[in-house]
């Protein structure tokens, strides 16, 4: 997302400088190695998986399913992490990981972490 209204941007994405969005590749990255070993994926198996993720882009979707999901998803973070108290809060993992085992259409109302897990073809530790 580009937006040259920085009272705007910051809107959109609040506590983030736009140094740290150009960074948001390793962000991805590691977020997703922690939620990965939280899922109880073996380190062989994260290491597998994130050497699928070396170059990450952002770009928009024709998916009226996926953009569902993902303005869903959206929804579901920013109630959520607005009653625990905002960006901050000590709280915000344990959102992440509720979100994450919550059943998504996109997914034909497969658990994220689950259909992760099966087209990884995983196995907890």
């Amino acid at each position: 997302m580009f937006v040259n209204d920085k009272t705007l941007f910051n809107f959109i994405v609040p506590d983030v400088s736009r140094a740290q969005i150009r960074e948001l590749d390793n962000l991805f990255k590691g977020h997703l190695s922690c939620v990965l070993a939280d899922a109880g994926i073996s380190e062989a198996e994260r290491g597998r998986i994130l050497s699928e993720y070396d170059e990450v882009g952002f770009t928009n979707t024709n998916s009226k399913s996926v953009l569902g999901s993902m303005n869903d998803l959206a929804f579901h973070y920013k109630y959520s992490i607005q009653e625990a108290g905002g960006v901050h809060s000590p709280a915000v993992p344990g959102i992440i990981r509720r979100l994450n085992r919550m059943p998504m259409g996109a997914l034909k109302y497969v658990f994220p972490v689950e259909a992760l897990k099966a087209l990884y073809q995983t196995e907890e530790r």
